[in-house]
């Protein structure tokens, strides 16, 4: 496993967790250490304990989750986390200007767990009754998202009426 797919599950993890609402400093040294890890230049699969360790944003904790994924392929914890998250609102992670706080919010307010029930949302004009999501232009979100192609068909097969990229 490279450096970037380890980075990833750490940026993943990060998410899922601030959109169960877990602890923001758990949160926080989660994406630090994607911040991090990413941009490291040796590989960390030949990289010792120590070394590891030494790398900024790097504790206890998150040497032993790079341990398990060097090891093992997979997180225990990010798994459990996949498992409680529905796919839809995970694939919601990749949507450009969404983040886990507003999805969070959709999620938990609107019940929206699918790409294809946000659009639907959206369309009718249910963001608006979320606070601090979009207040100062309510047309805001049918102008700014855009779908992942990984999620949404080819732009020629798309029947969402939003551009995707």
């Amino acid at each position: 496993m490279g450096n970037k797919e380890i980075a990833q599950s750490f940026e993943l993890l990060g998410d899922l967790m601030e959109l169960h609402g877990e602890n923001e400093f758990k949160v926080r040294s989660y994406h630090s250490a994607y911040r991090n890890l990413k941009t490291w230049e040796t590989p960390i699969s030949n990289m010792t304990d120590d070394e590891i360790a030494a790398i900024p944003g790097v504790g206890k904790a998150i040497l032993g989750k790079i341990k398990e994924l060097t090891t093992k392929g997979k997180m225990d914890t990010l798994e459990r986390y996949k498992i409680q998250t529905p796919v839809g609102v995970q694939e919601m992670l990749q949507i450009k200007g969404f983040g886990p706080k507003k999805i969070r919010t959709i999620w938990r307010d609107l019940q929206v767990e699918t790409i294809g029930e946000l659009l639907y949302a959206i369309n009718e004009n249910r963001l608006i009754e979320l606070k601090r999501i979009w207040e100062k232009n309510p047309r805001r979100p049918k102008t700014e998202i855009r779908i992942p192609p990984a999620v949404c068909p080819p732009v020629s097969l798309c029947k969402c009426g939003i551009y995707c990229f």
